[in-house]
């Protein structure tokens, strides 16, 4: 029986990419620097302030971030002042939140934001005693992918991993890349997917979009990472080179420059490795993708599948 969910707030719950961009901007004019485009912060939010500003100040001409702890500082004060800028819950979430309140339901939010702002945004948007517990990035507690942010949750709403579920956003084919940060562990904590449309078997029907300005149902769709697949979300030099070769493809802008960084980025939005073409096709219907009516060939050309040498091929849900 679930007892818990667990959500990401950037890009599940909430549209925060105006708040982040802004608070960016203003700390960039403030040091001096040239800004950097909404579309370059977003590709650098998810791994959590420093993170984010380290890559911002390399995109604004600090090629070596040597400001980058003036930076935090400033950026500290600025977003903490305007975490909630343009801040909005994408549209069926409330109802979602009220449906798994109905059903007693644990609720908490597990954020790479810093911890304040977390918790600043989360109340000041969702009106009311809607969180059982509110963590952001903090000392001590690793950032996600790390499943100890997660750990640390359980152990203060009383329940086991086996009775909670993580609920991150999976952008469609095509679409937007949202966040990803599902809990990949070898612990297997299992995930709940939020795509828009289309249902699974087992899937627990909950009114939600991600996207605002459309009408639809989606499925929080349980996910259980099977053993054996861990290799799944490896990547060798072969996959790095060949996504930081074809980036374009998927990207107005390069998002990773080196293996390193192209390791962190695709370690970060779950990009996977398979063997064939037919195990893209698969990966995709998982994912809760309609690609019935995709050719092998339609699939190759696809702006998120990298072909990699030797047959196997590198999936980023851009």
């Amino acid at each position: 029986m679930i007892k818990a969910c667990i959500f990401d707030l950037d890009g599940t719950l909430t549209d925060t990419i105006d708040s982040l961009a802004y608070s960016v901007g203003e700390t960039l004019k403030e040091m001096g620097l040239k800004p950097i485009t909404k579309a370059q912060c977003q590709s650098f939010v998810g791994n959590g302030a420093k993170y984010l500003l380290d890559k911002a100040l390399r995109a604004a001409g600090d090629t070596d971030a040597d400001r980058l702890n003036e930076a935090m500082e400033i950026y500290g004060r600025i977003f903490d002042e305007n975490c909630t800028y343009h801040v909005t819950a994408y549209r069926g979430i409330e109802r979602m939140i009220e449906k798994l309140k109905e059903k007693e339901v644990k609720l908490a939010v597990l954020s790479n934001k810093p911890h304040r702002q977390t918790v600043k945004v989360a109340q000041e948007i969702f009106v009311g005693d809607v969180f059982d517990a509110l963590q952001g990035q903090q000392e001590g507690i690793p950032r996600k992918p790390s499943p100890e942010g997660i750990y640390a949750i359980l152990e203060k709403l009383g329940v086991s991993k086996e009775e909670c579920l993580y609920g991150s956003l999976c952008g469609r084919f095509g679409g937007g890349r949202g966040d990803r940060n599902r809990c990949r562990n070898k612990d297997r904590q299992r995930s709940v997917g939020i795509s828009d449309g289309g249902s699974a078997e087992g899937g627990r029907s909950v009114s939600y979009h991600p996207q605002p300005g459309r009408v639809t149902g989606i499925d929080l769709k349980i996910i259980e990472k099977k053993g054996g697949q861990s290799e799944m979300y490896e990547y060798d030099e072969e996959c790095l080179r060949a996504f930081l070769k074809s980036q374009s493809r998927l990207f107005d802008e390069p998002v990773a420059e080196t293996l390193e960084e192209a390791e962190a980025f695709l370690e970060d939005c779950m990009a996977a490795v398979v063997n064939s073409i037919d195990e893209v096709r698969e990966f995709l219907e998982e994912e809760g993708l309609d690609v019935d009516s995709m050719s092998a060939e339609e699939l190759e050309e696809a702006s998120e599948v990298f072909a990699v040498p030797g047959g196997r091929y590198l999936i980023v849900e851009g």
